[in-house]
Protein backbone atom coordinates (compact mmCIF):
# COMPACT_ATOMS: atom_id res chain seq x y z
CA UNK A 1 0.00 0.00 0.00
CA UNK A 2 1.26 3.45 -0.83
CA UNK A 3 -0.09 7.01 -1.06
CA UNK A 4 0.35 9.46 -3.91
CA UNK A 5 -1.44 12.77 -4.59
CA UNK A 6 -3.89 12.38 -1.70
CA UNK A 7 -4.98 9.02 -3.00
CA UNK A 8 -4.39 6.06 -0.84
CA UNK A 9 -3.70 3.04 -2.87
CA UNK A 10 -5.04 0.11 -1.01
CA UNK A 11 -3.49 -2.51 -3.10
CA UNK A 12 -1.66 -2.89 -6.42
CA UNK A 13 -1.54 -6.07 -8.24
CA UNK A 14 0.62 -6.20 -11.32
CA UNK A 15 0.64 -9.31 -13.29
CA UNK A 16 2.85 -9.48 -16.31
CA UNK A 17 2.83 -12.42 -18.63
CA UNK A 18 6.31 -13.47 -19.45
CA UNK A 19 5.47 -16.15 -21.97
CA UNK A 20 4.69 -15.20 -25.51
CA UNK A 21 2.32 -15.04 -27.23
CA UNK A 22 -0.12 -14.46 -24.26
CA UNK A 23 -1.99 -11.40 -22.97
CA UNK A 24 -0.50 -9.37 -20.10
CA UNK A 25 -2.99 -7.93 -17.60
CA UNK A 26 -2.73 -5.14 -15.01
CA UNK A 27 -5.29 -5.15 -12.12
CA UNK A 28 -5.48 -2.21 -9.67
CA UNK A 29 -7.47 -1.73 -6.47
CA UNK A 30 -7.47 1.79 -4.96
CA UNK A 31 -9.42 3.77 -2.32
CA UNK A 32 -9.44 7.30 -0.83
CA UNK A 33 -11.29 9.24 1.78
CA UNK A 34 -13.46 10.82 -0.88
CA UNK A 35 -14.24 7.81 -3.06
CA UNK A 36 -13.43 4.19 -3.41
CA UNK A 37 -12.27 2.66 -6.66
CA UNK A 38 -12.26 -1.03 -6.52
CA UNK A 39 -11.76 -3.83 -8.94
CA UNK A 40 -10.81 -1.66 -11.92
CA UNK A 41 -9.31 -4.02 -14.45
CA UNK A 42 -7.15 -2.70 -17.25
CA UNK A 43 -6.12 -5.39 -19.75
CA UNK A 44 -3.51 -4.86 -22.46
CA UNK A 45 -2.75 -7.48 -25.24
CA UNK A 46 0.94 -7.37 -25.97
CA UNK A 47 1.84 -9.78 -28.88
CA UNK A 48 5.37 -10.96 -29.34
CA UNK A 49 7.04 -13.26 -31.97
CA UNK A 50 8.19 -16.64 -30.81
CA UNK A 51 11.38 -18.21 -32.24
CA UNK A 52 9.76 -21.56 -33.08
CA UNK A 53 11.99 -23.73 -35.35
CA UNK A 54 10.40 -25.10 -38.59
CA UNK A 55 10.26 -28.85 -38.92
CA UNK A 56 10.67 -31.09 -42.01
CA UNK A 57 7.47 -33.06 -42.14
CA UNK A 58 8.07 -35.10 -45.31
CA UNK A 59 11.16 -36.11 -47.27
CA UNK A 60 13.61 -35.22 -48.53
CA UNK A 61 13.40 -37.57 -51.51
CA UNK A 62 14.93 -37.60 -54.99
CA UNK A 63 11.88 -37.54 -57.25
CA UNK A 64 13.61 -37.54 -60.65
CA UNK A 65 17.10 -37.95 -62.00
CA UNK A 66 19.02 -38.72 -65.16
CA UNK A 67 22.60 -38.41 -66.38
CA UNK A 68 23.01 -34.67 -65.77
CA UNK A 69 20.32 -33.53 -63.33
CA UNK A 70 18.21 -34.58 -60.36
CA UNK A 71 15.20 -33.20 -58.47
CA UNK A 72 14.78 -33.18 -54.67
CA UNK A 73 11.42 -32.61 -52.89
CA UNK A 74 10.41 -32.15 -49.22
CA UNK A 75 7.82 -30.46 -47.01
CA UNK A 76 8.00 -28.28 -43.88
CA UNK A 77 5.39 -27.26 -41.32
CA UNK A 78 6.16 -23.57 -41.82
CA UNK A 79 6.75 -21.49 -44.93
CA UNK A 80 10.46 -21.40 -45.55
CA UNK A 81 13.04 -21.18 -48.31
CA UNK A 82 14.22 -24.10 -50.45
CA UNK A 83 17.93 -24.88 -50.71
CA UNK A 84 19.85 -28.04 -51.55
CA UNK A 85 23.51 -28.32 -50.73
CA UNK A 86 25.30 -30.84 -52.94
CA UNK A 87 28.71 -32.12 -53.91
CA UNK A 88 30.78 -35.23 -54.33
CA UNK A 89 31.62 -35.28 -50.60
CA UNK A 90 29.85 -34.25 -47.39
CA UNK A 91 31.64 -30.92 -47.67
CA UNK A 92 29.13 -30.22 -50.47
CA UNK A 93 30.46 -26.93 -51.83
CA UNK A 94 27.55 -26.18 -54.16
CA UNK A 95 23.99 -24.99 -53.64
CA UNK A 96 20.81 -24.74 -55.68
CA UNK A 97 17.39 -23.42 -54.72
CA UNK A 98 15.24 -20.34 -54.12
CA UNK A 99 14.61 -17.82 -51.33
CA UNK A 100 10.87 -17.85 -51.95
CA UNK A 101 9.08 -19.42 -49.02
CA UNK A 102 6.71 -22.35 -49.14
CA UNK A 103 5.76 -25.42 -47.19
CA UNK A 104 6.22 -27.62 -50.29
CA UNK A 105 9.73 -27.58 -51.70
CA UNK A 106 11.19 -28.83 -54.98
CA UNK A 107 14.66 -28.06 -56.33
CA UNK A 108 16.19 -29.32 -59.59
CA UNK A 109 19.98 -29.44 -59.78
CA UNK A 110 21.33 -29.27 -63.36
CA UNK A 111 24.79 -29.71 -64.84
CA UNK A 112 25.75 -32.89 -63.01
CA UNK A 113 28.25 -35.51 -64.16
CA UNK A 114 26.84 -38.82 -65.46
CA UNK A 115 27.30 -41.95 -63.35
CA UNK A 116 28.42 -39.96 -60.28
CA UNK A 117 27.42 -40.27 -56.60
CA UNK A 118 26.39 -36.95 -55.04
CA UNK A 119 25.95 -36.05 -51.35
CA UNK A 120 22.85 -33.94 -50.66
CA UNK A 121 21.40 -31.92 -47.78
CA UNK A 122 18.24 -29.82 -47.82
CA UNK A 123 18.05 -26.52 -45.90
CA UNK A 124 14.92 -24.47 -45.15
CA UNK A 125 15.03 -21.05 -43.51
CA UNK A 126 11.91 -19.34 -42.15
CA UNK A 127 11.29 -15.59 -42.21
CA UNK A 128 12.61 -15.08 -38.68
CA UNK A 129 15.88 -16.74 -39.61
CA UNK A 130 15.26 -20.09 -37.98
CA UNK A 131 16.92 -22.83 -40.05
CA UNK A 132 16.28 -26.53 -40.36
CA UNK A 133 18.68 -28.94 -42.07
CA UNK A 134 18.24 -32.55 -43.12
CA UNK A 135 20.71 -35.29 -42.58
CA UNK A 136 23.10 -36.14 -45.44
CA UNK A 137 21.70 -38.40 -48.14
CA UNK A 138 23.02 -39.50 -51.53
CA UNK A 139 21.90 -40.05 -55.13
CA UNK A 140 23.76 -41.33 -58.19
CA UNK A 141 23.23 -39.94 -61.68
CA UNK A 142 22.62 -42.38 -64.50
CA UNK A 143 24.81 -43.15 -67.49
CA UNK A 144 24.64 -40.74 -70.39
CA UNK A 145 21.70 -41.72 -72.61
CA UNK A 146 22.75 -39.41 -75.41
CA UNK A 147 21.84 -40.32 -78.98
CA UNK A 148 24.97 -40.47 -81.11
CA UNK A 149 26.62 -42.03 -84.17
CA UNK A 150 23.46 -41.51 -86.23
CA UNK A 151 23.84 -42.80 -89.79
CA UNK A 152 21.31 -42.63 -92.62
CA UNK A 153 22.21 -45.11 -95.36
CA UNK A 154 20.82 -47.48 -97.98
CA UNK A 155 18.60 -44.70 -99.27
CA UNK A 156 16.41 -45.96 -102.08
CA UNK A 157 13.32 -44.93 -103.99
CA UNK A 158 11.02 -45.79 -101.08
CA UNK A 159 13.26 -46.67 -98.16
CA UNK A 160 16.09 -45.57 -95.87
CA UNK A 161 18.09 -47.34 -93.15
CA UNK A 162 18.68 -45.43 -89.88
CA UNK A 163 21.22 -46.63 -87.31
CA UNK A 164 22.40 -44.99 -84.08
CA UNK A 165 23.81 -45.64 -80.62
CA UNK A 166 22.83 -44.56 -77.12
CA UNK A 167 25.01 -44.24 -74.03
CA UNK A 168 22.80 -46.63 -72.10
CA UNK A 169 20.09 -49.11 -73.11
CA UNK A 170 16.95 -47.40 -74.40
CA UNK A 171 13.91 -48.18 -76.51
CA UNK A 172 13.92 -47.65 -80.27
CA UNK A 173 11.54 -45.39 -82.19
CA UNK A 174 11.63 -42.80 -84.97
CA UNK A 175 9.21 -40.02 -85.82
CA UNK A 176 9.32 -38.98 -89.48
CA UNK A 177 7.46 -37.08 -92.16
CA UNK A 178 7.79 -34.58 -94.98
CA UNK A 179 7.85 -31.65 -92.51
CA UNK A 180 9.35 -31.03 -89.07
CA UNK A 181 5.90 -31.79 -87.65
CA UNK A 182 6.63 -35.43 -88.64
CA UNK A 183 3.19 -37.06 -88.44
CA UNK A 184 4.32 -40.67 -88.68
CA UNK A 185 6.30 -42.93 -86.39
CA UNK A 186 7.73 -46.41 -86.38
CA UNK A 187 6.49 -49.07 -84.00
CA UNK A 188 8.00 -48.67 -80.55
CA UNK A 189 10.54 -51.38 -79.79
CA UNK A 190 10.58 -51.91 -76.03
CA UNK A 191 13.78 -53.91 -76.14
CA UNK A 192 16.40 -51.88 -74.29
CA UNK A 193 19.62 -51.72 -76.28
CA UNK A 194 22.52 -49.40 -77.02
CA UNK A 195 22.62 -50.25 -80.75
CA UNK A 196 19.58 -49.30 -82.77
CA UNK A 197 18.48 -50.02 -86.35
CA UNK A 198 15.27 -48.93 -88.07
CA UNK A 199 14.34 -49.57 -91.72
CA UNK A 200 11.93 -46.96 -93.05
CA UNK A 201 9.82 -48.29 -95.93
CA UNK A 202 6.86 -47.17 -97.97
CA UNK A 203 8.38 -43.73 -98.56
CA UNK A 204 7.68 -41.56 -101.58
CA UNK A 205 10.26 -41.39 -104.35
CA UNK A 206 12.28 -38.19 -104.72
CA UNK A 207 10.93 -36.57 -101.53
CA UNK A 208 12.79 -34.85 -98.66
CA UNK A 209 12.00 -36.32 -95.24
CA UNK A 210 12.49 -35.09 -91.67
CA UNK A 211 13.12 -37.48 -88.79
CA UNK A 212 13.69 -37.45 -85.05
CA UNK A 213 14.88 -40.29 -82.82
CA UNK A 214 13.09 -41.01 -79.54
CA UNK A 215 14.97 -42.94 -76.83
CA UNK A 216 13.54 -43.90 -73.44
CA UNK A 217 15.52 -45.63 -70.69
CA UNK A 218 14.09 -48.20 -68.29
CA UNK A 219 13.77 -45.58 -65.54
CA UNK A 220 11.36 -43.60 -67.71
CA UNK A 221 13.77 -40.85 -68.68
CA UNK A 222 13.42 -40.08 -72.36
CA UNK A 223 15.44 -38.11 -74.86
CA UNK A 224 14.92 -37.05 -78.45
CA UNK A 225 17.42 -36.12 -81.12
CA UNK A 226 17.49 -32.91 -83.07
CA UNK A 227 15.68 -32.77 -86.41
CA UNK A 228 17.52 -34.56 -89.22
CA UNK A 229 16.74 -35.03 -92.88
CA UNK A 230 17.34 -37.06 -96.03
CA UNK A 231 15.86 -37.33 -99.51
CA UNK A 232 14.76 -40.55 -101.17
CA UNK A 233 16.10 -41.30 -104.64
CA UNK A 234 13.92 -40.07 -107.46
CA UNK A 235 12.81 -42.73 -109.92
CA UNK A 236 14.24 -41.85 -113.35
CA UNK A 237 11.94 -40.10 -115.79
CA UNK A 238 12.49 -38.60 -119.22
CA UNK A 239 12.08 -34.84 -119.21
CA UNK A 240 12.69 -34.38 -122.94
CA UNK A 241 14.03 -36.35 -125.93
CA UNK A 242 15.02 -34.73 -129.24
CA UNK A 243 16.56 -36.06 -132.47
CA UNK A 244 18.00 -33.17 -134.49
CA UNK A 245 19.45 -33.85 -137.99
CA UNK A 246 22.99 -32.51 -138.30
CA UNK A 247 23.56 -33.37 -141.94
CA UNK A 248 22.34 -35.96 -144.38
CA UNK A 249 24.15 -38.76 -142.61
CA UNK A 250 24.02 -37.71 -138.96
CA UNK A 251 21.58 -36.94 -136.16
CA UNK A 252 22.24 -35.37 -132.76
CA UNK A 253 20.29 -36.96 -129.94
CA UNK A 254 19.67 -34.69 -126.95
CA UNK A 255 17.78 -35.97 -123.95
CA UNK A 256 17.25 -34.98 -120.33
CA UNK A 257 16.25 -37.03 -117.29
CA UNK A 258 15.22 -35.87 -113.82
CA UNK A 259 18.15 -37.73 -112.25
CA UNK A 260 21.58 -38.86 -113.41
CA UNK A 261 21.38 -41.73 -115.90
CA UNK A 262 23.36 -43.39 -118.66
CA UNK A 263 21.76 -43.89 -122.08
CA UNK A 264 21.53 -46.39 -124.93
CA UNK A 265 19.92 -45.76 -128.33
CA UNK A 266 18.76 -48.62 -130.55
CA UNK A 267 17.96 -47.55 -134.11
CA UNK A 268 17.20 -49.06 -137.51
CA UNK A 269 16.10 -47.68 -140.87
CA UNK A 270 12.43 -48.24 -141.55
CA UNK A 271 13.43 -49.09 -145.14
CA UNK A 272 16.64 -50.90 -144.29
CA UNK A 273 18.63 -50.18 -147.44
CA UNK A 274 21.88 -51.17 -145.79
CA UNK A 275 20.46 -54.44 -144.49
CA UNK A 276 22.43 -53.82 -141.33
CA UNK A 277 19.66 -54.58 -138.87
CA UNK A 278 19.40 -52.86 -135.51
CA UNK A 279 22.31 -50.69 -134.40
CA UNK A 280 23.17 -49.22 -131.02
CA UNK A 281 24.99 -46.20 -129.65
CA UNK A 282 25.30 -45.14 -126.04
CA UNK A 283 26.66 -42.80 -123.40
CA UNK A 284 27.83 -44.58 -120.24
CA UNK A 285 28.33 -41.40 -118.20
CA UNK A 286 25.72 -40.74 -115.48
CA UNK A 287 24.34 -37.32 -116.36
CA UNK A 288 21.02 -35.52 -116.37
CA UNK A 289 21.56 -34.09 -119.86
CA UNK A 290 23.10 -36.09 -122.71
CA UNK A 291 24.05 -35.28 -126.28
CA UNK A 292 25.02 -38.11 -128.60
CA UNK A 293 25.73 -37.91 -132.34
CA UNK A 294 24.82 -40.75 -134.68
CA UNK A 295 26.79 -40.74 -137.93
CA UNK A 296 27.00 -42.94 -141.01
CA UNK A 297 23.24 -42.78 -141.51
CA UNK A 298 21.41 -42.83 -144.83
CA UNK A 299 20.26 -39.41 -145.94
CA UNK A 300 16.60 -38.61 -146.45
CA UNK A 301 15.68 -41.79 -144.60
CA UNK A 302 13.38 -42.54 -141.72
CA UNK A 303 14.76 -44.40 -138.73
CA UNK A 304 12.91 -46.04 -135.88
CA UNK A 305 14.55 -45.86 -132.46
CA UNK A 306 14.11 -46.45 -128.74
CA UNK A 307 16.08 -44.80 -125.94
CA UNK A 308 16.85 -46.61 -122.68
CA UNK A 309 18.08 -44.70 -119.61
CA UNK A 310 19.59 -46.43 -116.57
CA UNK A 311 20.20 -44.76 -113.21
CA UNK A 312 23.02 -45.60 -110.80
CA UNK A 313 20.79 -48.06 -108.93
CA UNK A 314 20.22 -50.04 -112.13
CA UNK A 315 16.62 -48.97 -112.68
CA UNK A 316 15.78 -48.59 -116.37
CA UNK A 317 13.21 -46.59 -118.27
CA UNK A 318 12.56 -46.85 -121.99
CA UNK A 319 10.84 -44.61 -124.50
CA UNK A 320 8.19 -45.87 -126.83
CA UNK A 321 9.33 -46.58 -130.38
CA UNK A 322 9.88 -43.23 -132.12
CA UNK A 323 11.11 -42.08 -135.52
CA UNK A 324 13.42 -39.47 -136.98
CA UNK A 325 14.23 -38.59 -140.59
CA UNK A 326 17.66 -37.62 -141.84
CA UNK A 327 18.18 -34.70 -144.18
CA UNK A 328 18.44 -35.10 -147.96
CA UNK A 329 21.88 -36.43 -148.88
CA UNK A 330 23.88 -34.26 -151.27
CA UNK A 331 27.29 -35.39 -150.09
CA UNK A 332 29.30 -38.10 -151.78
CA UNK A 333 30.54 -41.01 -149.70
CA UNK A 334 34.02 -40.85 -148.28
CA UNK A 335 36.38 -43.58 -149.46
CA UNK A 336 38.86 -44.75 -146.83
CA UNK A 337 41.70 -47.27 -146.62
CA UNK A 338 41.78 -48.25 -150.31
CA UNK A 339 44.19 -51.16 -150.77
CA UNK A 340 45.03 -53.37 -153.78
CA UNK A 341 46.55 -56.84 -153.77
CA UNK A 342 47.41 -59.06 -156.75
CA UNK A 343 47.35 -62.79 -156.26
CA UNK A 344 48.34 -65.60 -158.61
CA UNK A 345 45.87 -68.38 -159.16
CA UNK A 346 46.82 -71.19 -161.50
CA UNK A 347 48.24 -69.44 -164.56
CA UNK A 348 46.57 -66.03 -164.08
CA UNK A 349 46.79 -62.97 -161.86
CA UNK A 350 43.80 -61.84 -159.78
CA UNK A 351 43.28 -58.26 -158.66
CA UNK A 352 41.54 -57.66 -155.30
CA UNK A 353 40.68 -54.12 -154.16
CA UNK A 354 39.19 -53.32 -150.72
CA UNK A 355 38.05 -50.11 -149.00
CA UNK A 356 35.38 -48.74 -146.72
CA UNK A 357 32.91 -45.88 -147.03
CA UNK A 358 31.43 -43.69 -144.32
CA UNK A 359 27.91 -44.44 -145.53
CA UNK A 360 26.29 -47.34 -147.36
CA UNK A 361 27.26 -47.39 -151.02
CA UNK A 362 27.55 -49.58 -154.12
CA UNK A 363 30.93 -49.77 -155.79
CA UNK A 364 32.53 -50.39 -159.18
CA UNK A 365 35.88 -49.76 -160.82
CA UNK A 366 37.87 -49.20 -164.01
CA UNK A 367 41.19 -50.88 -164.66
CA UNK A 368 43.61 -49.04 -166.96
CA UNK A 369 47.21 -49.36 -167.98
CA UNK A 370 49.18 -46.73 -166.17
CA UNK A 371 50.75 -45.49 -169.39
CA UNK A 372 47.43 -44.85 -171.13
CA UNK A 373 43.84 -43.86 -170.54
CA UNK A 374 42.20 -46.74 -172.35
CA UNK A 375 40.05 -48.85 -170.10
CA UNK A 376 41.19 -52.41 -170.01
CA UNK A 377 38.37 -53.71 -167.90
CA UNK A 378 35.21 -52.51 -166.17
CA UNK A 379 35.07 -54.09 -162.75
CA UNK A 380 31.63 -54.57 -161.24
CA UNK A 381 31.03 -54.57 -157.50
CA UNK A 382 28.22 -55.81 -155.28
CA UNK A 383 24.57 -54.94 -155.75
CA UNK A 384 23.89 -54.05 -152.10
CA UNK A 385 24.54 -50.77 -150.35
CA UNK A 386 27.14 -51.47 -147.71
CA UNK A 387 30.11 -49.99 -145.87
CA UNK A 388 32.69 -52.64 -146.73
CA UNK A 389 33.60 -52.50 -150.43
CA UNK A 390 35.45 -55.10 -152.53
CA UNK A 391 36.26 -55.57 -156.26
CA UNK A 392 37.76 -58.60 -158.02
CA UNK A 393 39.34 -58.67 -161.52
CA UNK A 394 41.17 -61.52 -163.25
CA UNK A 395 42.36 -62.70 -166.68
CA UNK A 396 43.49 -59.35 -168.04
CA UNK A 397 46.59 -58.65 -166.02
CA UNK A 398 50.15 -59.15 -167.22
CA UNK A 399 53.05 -59.76 -164.86
CA UNK A 400 55.44 -56.95 -164.02
CA UNK A 401 53.10 -54.37 -165.53
CA UNK A 402 52.06 -51.01 -163.99
CA UNK A 403 48.31 -50.35 -163.77
CA UNK A 404 45.94 -47.87 -162.23
CA UNK A 405 42.56 -48.67 -160.76
CA UNK A 406 39.83 -46.09 -160.33
CA UNK A 407 37.13 -47.11 -157.85
CA UNK A 408 33.67 -45.55 -157.63
CA UNK A 409 31.31 -45.57 -154.64
CA UNK A 410 27.74 -44.38 -155.12
CA UNK A 411 25.32 -43.80 -152.25
CA UNK A 412 21.57 -44.44 -152.55
CA UNK A 413 21.01 -40.85 -153.71
CA UNK A 414 23.46 -40.98 -156.59
CA UNK A 415 26.27 -39.08 -154.91
CA UNK A 416 29.50 -40.58 -156.23
CA UNK A 417 33.02 -40.67 -154.85
CA UNK A 418 36.06 -41.68 -156.92
CA UNK A 419 39.57 -42.61 -155.93
CA UNK A 420 42.54 -43.80 -157.98
CA UNK A 421 45.32 -46.14 -156.94
CA UNK A 422 48.39 -47.31 -158.91
CA UNK A 423 50.08 -50.67 -158.60
CA UNK A 424 52.42 -53.02 -160.48
CA UNK A 425 51.66 -56.67 -160.93
CA UNK A 426 54.24 -59.13 -159.62
CA UNK A 427 56.31 -61.55 -161.67
CA UNK A 428 54.24 -64.53 -162.71
CA UNK A 429 56.33 -67.07 -160.84
CA UNK A 430 55.40 -70.69 -160.52
CA UNK A 431 55.77 -73.06 -157.66
CA UNK A 432 58.57 -75.65 -157.55
CA UNK A 433 56.09 -78.39 -158.33
CA UNK A 434 54.78 -76.48 -161.36
CA UNK A 435 58.33 -75.85 -162.58
CA UNK A 436 59.15 -79.59 -162.29
CA UNK A 437 56.02 -80.48 -164.22
CA UNK A 438 56.87 -77.91 -166.88
CA UNK A 439 60.41 -79.34 -167.11
CA UNK A 440 59.14 -82.85 -167.49
CA UNK A 441 56.70 -81.74 -170.13
CA UNK A 442 59.52 -80.12 -172.03
CA UNK A 443 61.69 -83.23 -171.89
CA UNK A 444 59.12 -85.95 -172.36
CA UNK A 445 56.27 -84.17 -173.97
CA UNK A 446 56.87 -86.07 -177.25
CA UNK A 447 56.07 -89.31 -175.44
CA UNK A 448 52.81 -87.92 -174.17
CA UNK A 449 51.95 -86.75 -177.67
CA UNK A 450 52.74 -90.21 -179.11
CA UNK A 451 50.48 -91.87 -176.58
CA UNK A 452 47.77 -89.30 -177.15
CA UNK A 453 48.11 -89.74 -180.95
CA UNK A 454 48.45 -93.47 -180.78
Amino acid sequence: MFQQGGVKVASLLLTIGLLWPISSALAIQASSSNFQLTDIYVATSIVGTASTKAQITEGPTVTAFDATKLTVAWKTDQASSSTVRYGKTTAYGLEAGTTETSTSHQVTIPGLTPETLYHLQVVSRSDDGATVESADFTATTTAESGINAVKISDIGYDRALITWKTGRPTTTQIEYGTTAAYGESTNLSKEYTKDHTVQLTGLKSGVEYHLRIIAEASDGNSQSSSDMGFATIAEPKFVSVKAVPSGANAVDFIWTTNTATSGLIEFQPVDDLAKRGKQTAGDSAYLKTHQLSLSGLVGNSTYRYTLTATDQQGKQIKTESKEFTTATDTTAPEIKDLKVTVERSSDQLILRAKWITNEPAKSSGQLQAKSGNATIKEVAGGTAFQLQQELLASGDLSPLTPYKLTVHSVDPFGNTANQEISFTTPKNTKSIFELIVDGLMGSFGWLIRIFEGG
